[in-house]
């Protein structure tokens, strides 16, 4: 979540909550079916694969661990809007009430979220993708809680590698660096 001015009342300030949940750029990188692509998607996997083994996942455990963070990503990837979507301001304001959220994604607590992150004065929000939001409300019954574990576990060091040890940082620049970027 995201808090901004809201779009269509500038004097209130609410929660803009978008897709997300991608370990790569956008959804393209997940969806596109040239070879390019599906060796890209290949070389991420071997990254996540890596990842996990520096955090002590012994070589089959890590391999399967990543294969199923690959997963959960790509089936968010599904639902997620396109670049070009995203890129339109409307797709952002969807005023909700944080009741009604609530009654759309029945095994997420929007309420309960709002709570945990120590703002329970926020009573409604931009519910910016409903798509996206929804088909995350299937999964976390579909999903198994050990692969949303590790699914939390990928995100966790993803954003931290920087502030761990060399290995976690030189694994992080050869991928999104050298493989991605082509640095």
């Amino acid at each position: 979540a995201d808090v901004d001015q809201d779009m269509k009342n500038s004097t209130q300030i609410i929660p803009y909550c978008t897709q997300g949940g991608l370990g790569l750029p956008d959804r393209d990188y997940y969806l596109r079916s040239d070879s390019e692509s599906k060796e890209l998607v290949e070389k991420y996997q071997i990254h996540l694969n890596n990842m996990f083994g520096l955090l002590g996942d012994q070589p089959e455990a890590a391999k399967a661990v990543a294969a199923a963070v690959l997963s959960i990503e790509t089936k968010l990837a599904e639902a997620s809007l396109t670049a070009t979507e995203t890129r339109d301001p409307k797709t952002y304001y969807n005023l909700m009430a944080l009741a009604d959220a609530d009654k759309l994604t029945p095994h997420f607590s929007w309420s309960g979220y709002f709570k945990a992150l120590g703002h329970p004065e926020f009573q409604q929000f931009s519910y910016a993708h409903p798509k996206f939001f929804a088909r995350m409300d299937s999964m976390l019954t579909e999903v198994s809680i050990n692969d949303w574990k590790n699914y939390l576990r990928w995100h966790l060091i993803h954003q931290t590698a920087r502030y761990l040890s060399s290995p976690f940082l030189n694994e992080t620049f050869r991928f999104y660096s050298t493989e991605l970027s082509g640095v």
